[in-house]
């Protein structure tokens, strides 16, 4: 398994589990659910799973009121 395939299961879990969520409550939800994988530059990691789950339709976006570019994500 791909690191990347590590992070978008665990966003697909987080999501499924806890319902549409904005990336910085994705985040600390990550870190509890998989704490090993998550050293260094791991953010980035999360994010790059988000962008690869939504290419693959996995997940879904809808923007926050009030703000360009930032999401909230869900299960698709």
């Amino acid at each position: 398994m791909t690191r990347n395939q590590v992070f978008a299961d665990a966003v697909l879990h987080v999501l499924a589990s806890n319902g549409e969520l904005s990336t910085n409550a994705i985040l600390p939800l990550v870190q509890t659910h998989i704490p090993d994988w998550c050293q260094g530059d791991w953010e980035h990691d999360v994010h790059n799973a988000q962008q690869s789950l939504k290419k693959q339709e996995a997940v879904s976006t809808r923007c926050i009121p009030g703000y360009q570019r930032m999401y909230y994500w869900r299960v698709a």
